[in-house]
Order: structure tokens, then C-alpha cells, then sequence
């Protein structure tokens, strides 16, 4: 087994657990294809997509194609690829389940759309029926009738128009029903709350799961690998801790940075939680020299 085969085989354990909705083409680990679910009007609509990895990864980022025809500001219309920050800033650490959380996030706070010219062709417009055209009838040779008998046309009767009700004479809303419509107002604003919350979590698990199953990307021999894969000595299971660490706090810190320039938070809180961020990466980052790793 070769070592890029190795690194495959070990993407694909994390996708299976970690991004269980996706799955290799045909069995082949370099090419995942799966779908994301919609929002909004889009709901409904299953965004497909392509994540291909490259011969050099994971020195060398993958790329992400949208199957089903997608607007979004980081789509380019006109070749489907997807422009994510993880993957402009990649790193070798990184794992494709985390390109998709990414993904998750950004379609949570900036929702995908599908084209006009697309969504038409979902659903069939309703154009009347062609109307059968009726056989002429056979033509009679008759007398061309005088102005006097010339028939007058009869027009259509037209019905009075009635004006509507006044508000005062209106079937009033039984208690049954005022009670059932309260219910639907409570409902919405508990779901739109609910999405509020999700799309939070979204980010939160995005972070959260930068810090399971993290490790350092093999650049030497086999054996590294195994040392890697299976830490043998609690000094091999400190350094990925303290990179599954490090990674979250990068994440966490972009994250930051994407609700600063979408007024999420304001300038003074901004500054602190980055103060507080950087001062704990720059520990990490200090605790990993100490171990030998830069």
C-alpha cells in the first residue's frame, strides 16, 4: 500500500463517521460525491456536490465542484467550483469532514439558490390546453338575407355585482378557531428560533469536531504513519492533542472573523474574544516547538 492509498483509507474512516450523508464514486477514495439540503425556498432542493482530492494531498488542498446548478457568492457560475477559506488557507492537518463542515456553515449563514432559468424546470408551468381546432361546416348556398331581416345579436346577461359585506356583518371567529391560530403563531416563532439556534450549532460543531481525530499529516516513511495513526507513547498523544487544539482555535478564529465583517459582533467584543484566541494559539503553538514540532 502506498502512502497516498494509506492517507485515503484513512479520509475515508473519518468521512464514514464524520460525513456519513457522503460517499466515494464508484469506490474510488479520491472522489467523494454527496448533497447538502437547502434552506429557505430552497428547503426542498438537495445541493449535490463533488469534492475531488489531489495526487499531492494533503500538501495540496482538494477542490470542491457544485453538481446542481448553484448562485452563491463563492460559486463560479460558469465552472460549478467552490471558493472556501479553508481551502484558500489550507493546511496538511486538515480533513475533508472539516471541508464539509465548512461547507454546512457557510450555506447556513449565506443559504444557496438555484438559477431562474433552472428552478423553472422543476416545476411545470400551467399552460392551458391547445385548443382542437373544429371542422368548418359544409357551406349551403343561400340567399343573402335584406338589412330588415338581418338578425340583431344577442349579448350576454350580466349579473349585478355585489358589493362585499360590511366588516360588522362578518362571520365572527369562533373561539376553536382564534385558539388553533395562536398555536401557528407560537409554532413559527419557536421554528424560526430553532434555525437561529442551528445555524449557531452549525458553526459550534464545525469547531468542536476540529478537535477529534486530528492528526499530522505523514510526510516520511510507513512507520511515522503508525506512530501517527496509533500514538504509541503519551508524549505522540500530547502532540495531537495539542494539534486537534490548535486546529479548533484557527477555526474558531475564522469563524470570528467572518461574524466581524457580517456585523454579527461589534468592533470592542471583536477585539477581545481575538486577543483571548490568539494568546491561547500562541501557547499551543509555543508547547509544540518545545516537542520538536514547527
Amino acid at each position: 500500500m502506498s502512502q497516498l492509498e494509506f492517507i485515503l483509507a484513512r479520509e475515508a474512516q473519518l468521512m464514514y463517521r464524520r460525513a456519513r450523508e457522503f460517499e466515494p464514486v464508484a469506490g474510488n477514495l479520491s472522489r467523494w460525491r454527496g448533497s447538502i439540503p437547502g434552506r429557505g425556498p430552497h428547503k426542498e432542493i438537495s445541493f449535490e456536490l463533488e469534492i475531488t482530492i489531489p495526487q499531492e494531498f494533503p500538501r495540496q488542498a482538494p477542490t470542491v465542484i457544485m453538481v446542481t446548478p448553484t448562485v452563491h457568492p463563492q460559486v463560479d457560475p460558469s465552472t460549478g467550483y467552490l471558493n472556501l477559506r479553508i481551502l484558500t488557507y489550507w493546511r496538511p492537518e486538515y480533513h475533508l469532514y472539516q471541508v464539509i463542515n465548512s461547507i454546512k456553515g457557510l450555506f447556513a449563514r449565506v443559504p444557496p439558490k438555484l438559477p431562474d432559468t433552472f428552478s423553472s424546470t422543476l416545476v411545470p408551468s400551467e399552460s392551458p390546453p391547445p385548443t382542437q381546432s373544429r371542422p368548418s361546416p359544409p357551406q349551403t348556398f343561400q340567399s343573402t338575407p335584406s338589412p330588415r331581416t338581418t338578425p340583431s345579436p344577442i349579448l350576454p346577461r350580466k349579473e349585478p355585482t355585489r358589493a362585499p359585506p360590511p366588516v360588522s356583518e362578518m362571520p365572527a371567529e369562533s373561539p376553536k378557531v382564534k385558539e388553533l391560530k395562536s398555536q401557528i403563531s407560537g409554532l413559527e416563532e419557536e421554528l424560526a428560533s430553532l434555525q437561529n439556534g442551528l445555524i449557531s450549532k452549525t458553526e459550534e460543531v464545525a469547531r468542536l469536531e476540529g478537535q477529534m481525530d486530528a492528526h499530522n499529516v505523514p510526510r516520511v516513511g510507513q512507520d511515522r504513519i503508525s506512530q501517527i495513526i496509533h500514538p504509541q507513547s503519551d508524549k505522540d498523544t500530547q502532540i495531537l492533542d495539542l494539534q486537534g487544539e490548535k486546529i479548533a482555535l484557527e477555526d474558531l478564529i475564522r469563524t470570528l472573523e467572518n461574524k466581524f465583517e457580517n456585523g454579527e459582533i461589534s468592533s470592542s467584543e471583536y477585539a477581545k474574544l481575538y486577543k483571548s484566541y490568539q494568546k491561547q494559539l500562541h501557547l499551543v503553538n509555543k508547547k509544540l516547538r518545545e516537542m520538536g514540532i514547527h
